[in-house]
């Protein structure tokens, strides 16, 4: 089968590998779309290689939707269904693989697991012809829920938990910070999904901030060329944003994003830091400050499944273009460098829907 194949930092390269087996618990599933993530990129280029194998390699991709292939021994239900799990069914899949077994999973508190897993970061993904997931992590897709729709899932679910830790409330001002495709994603489920009165979102790229202002975000601020916090606050009478939702992870970022954020009002950190940031706490403290911590999904998948059906929230507008497999490696190096607006899919096998 064709994979993208992480070989070393930097380097993804596509192979032709045998098919994978599916284990006990576990399914085969032959990839039908697949989505490209900043993660994805941060996997690529910056990490050290932890959790790849012995010789530094890694299959990548974790946003994805294929067609069950084949089941491993006690596969029968989907989670928390009587709905048996069948050879055929079209489905999306969760990424992230709690072990089930610990305290904090007994818990509920299955992204605080010790031993969690991930598809395409610490085991090979689904950028690849076929790739193998536990039958825990499966979501069947409705009629209404086409291929490239179902991939969408995982970030929609990663949006809906940035939402949920927010704990909006009726006629809240909502900033974002950063408006690639998970701020996107954040600002298309306030629009449409949320009790948000204003939402103001800060990016430096202008096709970026053209594109949400094309998505119905009234205000937009470029973060070089003037205060976050100061637009902000010129918005909204001086208090500040009542909530803040970051989504990029640098020093700057997070200090915007809490510069922008009212006394006593609540700021989500959902970027992805590279390492320790410096920064000046001084509002933190003396706003007190609600700073919350937010990690991709927390059983979000069948709401965002939900959603995508309803046709509340139309995720394949987010979506700017589509390649094959063989395109990956040109399209992360491309992303890396920053040429893309928003979300890059991939379509694996063109045979579905």
């Amino acid at each position: 089968m064709r994979a993208i194949q992480k070989q070393g930092l930097g380097r993804a390269v596509l192979v032709d590998l045998s098919d994978p087996v599916a284990g006990p618990g576990e399914v085969l599933v032959r990839a039908r779309y697949a989505g490209l993530c900043a993660s994805d990129l941060h996997k690529l280029y910056r990490s050290s290689g932890e959790k790849d194998d012995a010789n530094g390699k890694l299959v990548m991709g974790h946003e994805c939707s294929g067609v069950i292939e084949a089941l491993g021994a006690g596969v029968e239900r989907y989670p928390f269904t009587d709905r048996p799990i069948r050879v055929g069914d079209r489905v999306a899949v969760d990424p992230l693989i709690p072990c089930l077994s610990c305290e904090s999973c007994a818990r509920g508190q299955y992204m605080i697991c010790p031993k969690l897993s991930h598809l395409g970061l610490w085991r090979d993904g689904c950028f690849a012809d076929k790739f193998t997931a536990p039958a825990t992590r499966l979501y069947p897709l409705p009629d209404e829920v086409g291929d490239l729709e179902g991939a969408m899932a995982e970030p929609l679910a990663c949006a809906l938990n940035f939402v949920d830790k927010a704990a909006l409330k009726c006629g809240d001002t909502v900033t974002i910070i950063g408006g690639g495709a998970i701020g996107q994603f954040v600002a298309l489920t306030l629009l449409h999904a949320s009790p948000a009165a204003e939402i103001i979102v800060s990016e430096p790229v202008p096709a970026k901030r053209e594109k949400l202002r094309a998505m119905g975000i009234r205000h937009t601020v470029s973060p070089i060329e003037r205060s976050v916090g100061d637009y902000v606050r010129e918005l909204t009478e001086g208090r500040g944003s009542d909530v803040v939702i970051e989504c990029v992870g640098t020093a700057g970022a997070i200090q915007d994003a809490l510069s922008a954020t009212r006394s006593q009002g609540r700021c989500v950190l959902g970027g992805l830091p590279e390492g320790k940031l410096p920064l000046d706490l001084h509002h933190l403290v003396f706003g007190e400050l609600e700073v919350r911590g937010v990690l991709a999904t927390d059983w979000h998948f069948s709401r965002a499944i939900r959603l995508i059906a309803s046709g509340r929230l139309p995720v394949s507008r987010l979506v700017d273009r589509i390649i094959s497999l063989e395109e990956v490696p040109e399209a992360m190096r491309q992303a890396h460098e920053g040429k893309d607006i928003g979300k890059v899919a991939i379509r694996i096998d063109d045979s579905g829907r």
